[in-house]
């Protein structure tokens, strides 16, 4: 799903970046990582979410925009980045830990932004351009993809949800 959001991020911005057309997006996916923080520490205080998928996806998408005008050296960081945590225990990397806290979500900054800029790297390499056969399938795909965001906002209440009223009804 990360290396979704570096090819996006290459496709977007490959010949410049586009910050007036990315401006709205980034405030809107924090407000909405910010709000799921808040909700989630009022409903599950011992669980709440303090950098999740939204937190993760917002900020290394910000970070990894200024590496869209290299290519090369973002696949290459990327590449060393998702190398090194292999080798590496790096205790600081989740604000969860700074709290205690074993939240419902939780995927840190790092490692994570080398998958991004491996992302960046794939699309400056083509890996957007591999044929894909066309069909009901694939436009499912297009569907989720497009509507991503919404789908992921609204799969949470349900799958929480459904987990609460079968947890009460046993």
């Amino acid at each position: 799903f990360l290396i979704c959001v570096g090819l996006s991020l290459g496709h977007l911005h490959h010949k410049k970046i586009q910050w007036k057309k990315v401006q709205k997006k980034y405030w809107q996916l924090g407000g909405l990582a910010l709000s799921l923080s808040f909700i989630t520490y009022f409903l599950f205080p011992d669980r709440w979410i303090i950098f999740g998928t939204l937190h993760c996806i917002w900020s290394t998408s910000f970070v990894a925009t200024f590496f869209v005008r290299w290519p090369r050296l973002s696949l290459g960081l990327g590449i060393f980045i998702v190398i090194l945590n292999f080798f590496t225990n790096v205790p600081f990397s989740s604000p969860s830990l700074w709290f205690g806290i074993n939240p419902m979500d939780n995927i840190p900054f790092y490692p994570w932004i080398g998958v991004v800029l491996i992302g960046i790297g794939a699309h400056f390499y083509g890996l957007h351009l591999l044929p894909c056969p066309q069909g009901r399938i694939t436009k499912s795909f297009q569907f989720l993809g497009t509507h991503s965001l919404l789908i992921y906002l609204v799969h949470q209440p349900i799958l929480y949800g459904s987990v609460f009223l079968m947890r009460w009804l046993v």
